[in-house]
Parts: C-alpha cells; sequence; structure tokens
C-alpha cells in the first residue's frame, strides 16, 4: 500500500517537472520562431533599403534574358538564393510604372516610407519607398521564404519536443 502511495507521489512530480520542462520548452520555440521570422524580415528590409539607394530613374539597370555571367544582379543582390527583388516609379497621380523587368503589378496605394508587407495574388511580398519629388520609388520582395522557413522548422521541433517529452518524464 505504501509503494503505491510513493508511486503515485513520483508520478505526480515527474509529471509536473515535465509540464515545465514542456512550457519552457514551447516558451523557447516561440521565441525562436519569432526571431528567425524577424531576422529574414529585417534582411529583406536591408535588401529593399540598398535597391532603393541604388536606384536611379535614369539609369536604373535592368537584367536581360540573354544576361550571364556573375551571381550578383541588382535584381536578386549578391546571394543567388535572394529572391528577386523589383522597383517601381509611383507618380503622385498613383500610376506605377515597374523599372525592373517581370515585376509583377503594384497595388494601389499611398506609400510611406515605413516597411510594410502586401499580399499581391498570392504572395506576400515586402514594400519600401522613398520620396523621389513629387513620385515614390518603391522597391519589393517576396517574403514567402520566411514562411517556408517557419514551416519547415515545425517538423524538428515537434520530434524533438516528442523525443524530451520521453526523456523528462
Amino acid at each position: 500500500m505504501m509503494a503505491n502511495r510513493n508511486r503515485s507521489h513520483a508520478t505526480k512530480v515527474a509529471a509536473v517537472a515535465t509540464m515545465i520542462v514542456m512550457g519552457c520548452y514551447v516558451i523557447g520555440i516561440v521565441i525562436l520562431n519569432l526571431s528567425v521570422a524577424n531576422r529574414l524580415t529585417t534582411e529583406v528590409d536591408a535588401r529593399l533599403s540598398v535597391r532603393l539607394a541604388g536606384a536611379n530613374l535614369l539609369t536604373l539597370p535592368v537584367q536581360t534574358a540573354g544576361q550571364t555571367g556573375s551571381s550578383h544582379s541588382p535584381d536578386r543582390g549578391s546571394d543567388i538564393d535572394d529572391a528577386p527583388s523589383f522597383v517601381w516609379r509611383v507618380t503622385a497621380s498613383g500610376v506605377a510604372t515597374a523599372l525592373s523587368k517581370g515585376a509583377p503589378a503594384l497595388p494601389s496605394r499611398s506609400w510611406s516610407a515605413a516597411p510594410t508587407t502586401i499580399t499581391i495574388g498570392s504572395t506576400q511580398f515586402r514594400f519600401r519607398a522613398v520620396k523621389l519629388g513629387p513620385d515614390w520609388l518603391v522597391a519589393g520582395q517576396s517574403v514567402a521564404v520566411i514562411r517556408r522557413v517557419q514551416t519547415v522548422l515545425w517538423a524538428p521541433e515537434l520530434i524533438f519536443g516528442g523525443a524530451l517529452l520521453v526523456a523528462v518524464f
């Protein structure tokens, strides 16, 4: 009888300890996922800022289909894995003109210098804009990779969480 009570008490202690450890694990995973998403978004914002700083309405380079050579291009930056970035000129009346080859249609909206995320079709884009006289120069890049990275992280997090649950209990 005493042995059953001791086992019952030990089981309760193990269950509480497991819940505490798993609670800390979940908090850690949430912080990790938010940090990864924030870092990737910050990197996109930095690339867009560089793209806007280098853009010149008269000499903005446009990559042609036959262009080859270095992996560095104005649309992709220095990393071949980067999603292409696009630039548009938006007049004061709201008419958008693509300055980058292959740029999707820019949604009609009012622009500000603050970075913003907007869905075009089924893809989320991150945009950054700078005022250029009466017009706006807008740079945008797909942020679909951020959602993909978050999705890829969930499987190992769940597997490790299950292993941790078994190991702690």
